[in-house]
């Protein structure tokens, strides 16, 4: 009797089972690993008929029971496997009691999210949690996405933070365990700001010839955007800031139009300069006379051989590169500019006497005496000034 009255007391106050909200787990546990039947994937979604520690993790997405014709897909490229192990640091958003988190992983075309962990400060998912999720990536360039949440009775969930990994920067057939910052803004970078989440993630490619050709269709910009039919509107938003982050102020600040204009400013300075650099180089000028030969010699070389004209792109941009230092270093103050070799050569030499005699000294003329009021020279003993000193001839 008195037990379930203080459970009951608990759960209206906040206070849960700690060890179904995995605020008791210890790092033995967190670190383990995830059986294979509790791994999401979207095309089946999460595994049923496990049992999960509390509430069971929601569905985001139809699966490809539920709707075959969303998996008209190209073939997959590899696996990507991602975990979430915990959470540290995270702002406090509700008032009377510790977060309720739960983590949003989105990429390319699929979402899902983990367990709930209830009144958690240092949320920690063991392997007994919906944690781990399994995807097929079809572009080599995408990035994976992950955002937690405050989950809320009412409303909307508060957003926590998020994180950004980006496909092309892993290492296949590598394991990662790593904390990463959590950022709202997609070109900030806050350190402790938010907290920080614990990510374990490999990545497996199948082929690194069929990623290599994927590359040409994202420059081109043939590929289509990802379309997420999202059950309810909620998790569409969710997504959206997993994926861009925070929406943008729509109200008009004056720091946000001036860093706008120093943008702009940037991308037409560079251009100007790539202008003259260009035209310094086809022109002889700025005394880059051997640079300007080299490209005259390699033009004339790839209209006689045109299948070397691949490879005049990066030594026309070597070229530019060579006048634009050489433009710099024109303007740039004497300190700051490299020395020479003949200047470095003679530092390392000792001081050597000097080869011609100092210059013999002359005598000085006698400076006119001041006069006094009454415009008389006044005599030494007047004067208490002393005579500047002479240098005597030798």
């Amino acid at each position: 009797m008195c037990d379930s009255a203080i459970s009951s007391v608990k759960s209206l106050f906040g206070a849960k089972d700690s060890r179904k909200n995995g605020r008791e787990a210890s790092q033995k546990e967190v670190t383990a690993a995830t059986p294979g039947s509790l791994w999401f994937t979207p095309e089946a979604g999460w595994p049923k008929g496990a049992k999960w520690p509390g509430k069971a993790p929601r569905s985001l997405l139809p699966t490809r029971e539920e709707s075959p014709e969303l998996f008209f897909l190209p073939p997959a490229l590899g696996e990507l496997r991602v975990e979430v192990l915990e959470a540290e640091g995270l702002k406090k958003s509700d008032t009377f009691s510790e977060n309720d988190v739960f983590a949003l992983v989105v990429f390319e075309g699929a979402a899902a999210v983990s367990s709930v962990l209830d009144n958690a400060a240092h949320p920690r998912w063991t392997p007994r949690h919906a944690r781990a999720f399994k995807f097929s990536p079809r572009r080599p360039h995408s990035r994976l996405c992950v955002a937690l949440f405050d989950e809320d009775m009412v409303g909307d969930d508060d957003p926590l933070g998020r994180a950004e990994i980006p496909l092309a920067a892993l290492h296949p057939l590598t394991e990662y365990d790593v904390w990463m910052p959590l950022q709202k803004a997609p070109y900030t970078l806050h350190m402790r700001k938010y907290g920080r989440v614990r990510l374990r993630f490999s990545i497996q490619w199948y082929s690194e010839t069929d990623r290599l050709l994927r590359y040409p269709a994202a420059l081109s910009g043939s590929e289509p955007p990802h379309v997420l039919p999202f059950k309810q509107r909620r998790w569409s938003e969710a997504a959206s800031f997993a994926a861009n982050g925070p929406p943008l102020d729509k109200n008009f600040k004056m720091s946000v139009c001036v860093a706008r204009f120093n943008e702009l400013y940037e991308v037409v300075n560079v251009t100007s300069l790539a202008t003259h650099a260009l035209k310094s180089l086809v022109c002889y000028r700025d005394g880059n006379v051997l640079s300007s030969a080299l490209v005259g010699l390699l033009w004339q070389l790839c209209c006689v051989r045109p299948n070397l004209l691949p490879s005049c792109g990066p030594l026309l941009l070597l070229a530019i590169l060579s006048v634009k230092h050489a433009h710099s270093r024109a303007y740039m103050p004497g300190v700051m500019q490299t020395p020479s070799a003949w200047r470095i050569m003679r530092g390392m030499l000792p001081e050597l006497p000097p080869v011609l005699p100092p210059p013999r000294g002359k005598r000085l003329p006698p400076l006119a005496r001041p006069a006094d009021d009454s415009g008389d020279e006044l005599s030494d003993e007047d004067s208490d000034d002393e005579r500047p000193p002479t240098y005597e001839e030798e």
